[in-house]
């Protein structure tokens, strides 16, 4: 469901041309009446997680069309309400770092500024072993890791492109940038099926 102002032309749109013709979607985020049209994509994901693997093939364009310039805080996707520790699980850029935030303080920080503008396979494991662990993967290359300070606890909603915030509504951040494929996992991926994904969405980008 999409949600959100309207603008005269919408943020968020498909372009066949992109990735060698593979298409992506394209995020903006333009003003209407001065403030963000804060458009999103919102619905709901089955059951709970307390571990998960999310791939994310795009990048962050932060400061293209009115958005924030220092590209602070801006959403790929927000899963959970934000509340206690543990029932969020989102990913954002916030001035240049890659930030894992779940519910009442970020988890990880790592600097991805490099790959702006270019796509990126991005890998986010949510849970490891202990329901605790994060760690954040850029063409299959450790940006960083970190701990949780709770298990993860996982339900409700889905939002692309932006922040849910308590209420489970869009709270603005919102993502700009270009998105090839979004990816979920339920569970951390095995090491042969982590190849598996990271080889077919490089195809993706530069087919064979």
């Amino acid at each position: 469901t999409r949600t959100g102002a309207a603008a005269s032309n919408s943020n968020i749109t498909f372009d066949a041309a992109e990735m060698a013709g593979n298409g992506a979607v394209v995020v903006n985020d333009f003003f209407v009446n001065e403030t963000h049209d804060n458009l999103v994509l919102q619905g709901p994901l089955p059951g709970t997680r307390t571990a998960y693997t999310v791939y994310f093939l795009g990048y962050f364009s932060p400061g293209r069309n009115g958005s924030l310039e220092d590209g602070s805080g801006q959403y790929v996707y927000s899963y959970g309400v934000d509340g206690a520790d543990g029932t969020q699980l989102d990913f954002q850029i916030d001035d240049g770092n890659a930030e894992l935030f779940g519910g009442s303080g970020t988890q990880f920080v790592g600097d991805i500024s490099a790959n702006n503008g270019q796509y990126t396979v991005y890998r986010i494991d949510s849970g490891g072993g202990t329901g605790a662990d994060c760690a954040v993967y850029a063409d299959g290359a450790l940006v960083g890791s970190g701990v949780n300070g709770a298990n993860y606890n996982v339900s409700g909603d889905l939002i692309l492109f932006g922040y849910q915030n308590s209420s489970g509504v869009s709270g603005g951040f919102n993502f700009v940038g270009n998105i090839g494929e979004l990816l979920i996992y339920d569970g951390i991926l095995k090491p042969g099926d982590t190849a598996a994904v990271e080889a077919y969405l490089a195809g993706r980008v530069i087919p064979e």
